[in-house]
C-alpha cells in the first residue's frame, strides 16, 4: 500500500474586533481591541476526520494544523502600534518587551508569547514525515493552549 499525507493549514487574520461578533471575540475583547483570530481549514474536526477515513483505505493520512497567534512583520508592526498608543510599552523597545506588555491585552496565551513560523513548520513536517504514518484525522492546534483541550 502506499503511504501519502494530505495536510491543511488554516489562515490567520488580524483585524478590529469590532469586525467580529461578540461570540467571536477572544476573552470577551472590547470592540476597539484588534482581533487576532484563526479561521481553521474547516470550523471542526470534522471535515479532516470524514476525509481521513475515506482515504485511510489508500493508505493516505490527512490531517490539519490550526496555528494560533504568530508573530509575521504584521502582527509585531499592530502590537507595537497598540503598545505606543495605550502606553503599554515603547513601541522602538525590543520585541520581547513588546510582546510581554501587549499579548495580555489580545489574548491569553497561557505560554505568555507569540509563536513563530516555526513552530508551525515544525508541526507541518513532524505530520508529513513517517513518523506520523499512523495519525490521521486529526487537527492539529499550535495555539499555546488559547484553545482549552483535553
Amino acid at each position: 500500500m502506499n503511504s501519502a499525507r494530505s495536510l491543511g493549514i488554516a489562515a490567520v487574520g488580524l483585524r478590529p474586533a469590532s469586525a467580529m461578533p461578540r461570540d467571536r471575540r477572544l476573552h470577551n475583547q472590547p470592540a476597539e481591541a484588534p482581533l487576532i483570530e484563526t479561521e481553521t481549514v474547516s470550523r471542526s474536526s470534522r471535515p479532516p476526520l470524514s476525509l481521513a477515513k475515506a482515504a485511510a483505505s489508500d493508505g493516505v493520512t490527512v490531517n490539519a494544523v490550526s496555528p494560533g497567534t504568530i508573530l509575521t512583520p504584521k502582527l509585531e508592526a499592530a502590537f507595537r502600534k497598540m503598545a505606543d498608543a495605550n502606553g503599554w510599552a515603547d513601541g522602538k523597545a525590543a520585541w520581547p518587551a513588546v510582546e510581554r506588555a501587549v499579548l495580555p491585552h489580545v489574548v491569553q496565551v497561557p505560554l505568555g508569547k507569540v509563536g513563530s513560523t516555526d513552530d508551525i513548520a515544525h508541526a507541518v513536517v513532524f505530520l508529513c514525515s513517517p513518523l506520523a504514518g499512523y495519525i490521521t484525522g486529526v487537527n492539529l492546534r499550535v495555539d499555546g493552549r488559547v484553545l482549552p483541550t483535553l
